[in-house]
């Protein structure tokens, strides 16, 4: 992807970092294809399908597939701490709710709450419809910042977000 992608998602994502609670650093950040190449080939440079995130979770995310919490974890669930971006073992859901978790051994990936939304109204504007995706939109509202970066890119690629 170009730097001047980049450089427009940055224009309208601010610092905010999909992923991670915690404002993004321009030196590790690398844009996120939400729904991943692999599943989907149609849209791939849709602006609205990329994302700024930190450059080792978008390594560690891969192309897994996302999901809720299950009620009992995988035993190698691993959660990014946000401040030394290492990955730790996770020992309680409460940690999954605020910060991004991986289980390699199921290659799923387990969104914090505030970026359900986002990754639902990505799969949906691609015509990537299930239930799931469905009812993290309906649970996980647009906010403000969301739809301004929607309209901004709108305006600047002629690309209307299907969903917002």
């Amino acid at each position: 992807m170009s730097a001047s992608v980049k450089t427009a998602l940055l224009l309208c994502n601010g610092l905010f970092d999909i992923y991670l609670p915690r404002k993004l650093d321009i030196k590790t950040a690398t844009i996120e294809h939400v729904v991943p190449r692999s599943k989907c080939t149609m849209g791939i440079s849709d602006p609205h399908n990329l994302w700024l995130t930190n450059g080792k979770l978008n390594s560690i995310r891969s192309n897994f597939d996302f999901a809720d919490l299950p009620a009992v974890l995988p035993s190698d669930t691993m959660y990014m701490d946000p401040i030394t971006l290492n990955m730790l073992p996770v020992t309680t859901h409460i940690i999954c709710h605020t910060y991004p978790c991986v289980s390699f051994a199921e290659r799923t990936f387990y969104p914090a709450a505030r970026s359900k939304g986002i990754i639902a109204r990505a799969y949906l504007h691609l015509g990537k419809e299930s239930r799931h995706m469905i009812r993290w939109h309906e649970r996980y509202p647009a906010e403000p910042f969301e739809i301004e970066r929607a309209r901004l890119l709108s305006r600047s690629t002629g690309i209307k977000h299907r969903v917002l």
